[in-house]
């Protein structure tokens, strides 16, 4: 972080970064399980349960219209670049070009951009909180696995609850302007039920 803040140039590209993720971010912490392979052993002695292959995974991504804002973004900070052709199916969609960094390289990145987000930084903070638990040590099926597990999967849960498009329609406020009457909103909310 102090090389960053030693360098106007790298602070003005992290401070532009946040504020992109702000408005076309998403901040994701998620658990991918998969079953049993023919290579595992259906019941390792030490968990008496089948076997489950758990990842505790972090990803920061960013999808938008313009390429070029894309690039910028992975020529600066890395991560992996997809294209989506959305047009193809739906003529009123435009492509996107999609942006993403994992695990480590987000954590990173997350460290540097963080002063600087507004939007999202209480999400930035459960990532910083997901992964501190995460690199825990602990042996697998143990008292102590279990707990932090079941700790990962809350704290991504709660990430998740963070997105704007998953908020509660009560959580979301109408806002009048000061000027409008309290009759003319009443009679404005009449007419719309009627017509």
């Amino acid at each position: 972080m102090s090389q960053v803040q030693d360098n106007p140039e790298a602070v003005r590209k992290c401070a532009y970064l946040a504020g992109l993720l702000d408005g076309e971010g998403c901040f994701q912490a998620y658990i991918a399980e998969r079953g049993l392979t023919k290579y595992r052993i259906a019941e390792p002695k030490h968990l008496g349960e089948p076997y489950m292959m758990t990842a505790y995974q972090v990803c920061i991504e960013m999808a938008m219209c313009d390429e070029k804002t894309i690039r910028w973004v992975h020529r600066n900070f890395g991560g992996a670049v997809a294209f989506k052709d959305c047009h193809r199916r739906n003529k009123a969609c435009r492509d996107q070009w999609h942006w993403r960094v994992w695990n480590d390289t987000a954590y990173a990145l997350l460290k540097k951009i963080y002063p600087f987000l507004i939007g999202k930084k209480h999400q930035a903070a459960l990532i910083f909180k997901f992964m501190e638990v995460k690199k825990q040590k602990v042996k697998p099926g143990s008292h102590r696995w279990k707990l932090r597990d079941e700790l990962l999967r809350k704290i991504a849960a709660e990430v998740k609850s963070q997105h704007l498009y998953r908020l509660r329609p009560d959580a979301l406020e109408t806002v009048h302007d000061a000027q409008a009457k309290p009759e003319m909103i009443q009679s404005d909310q009449r007419s719309d039920a009627l017509g």
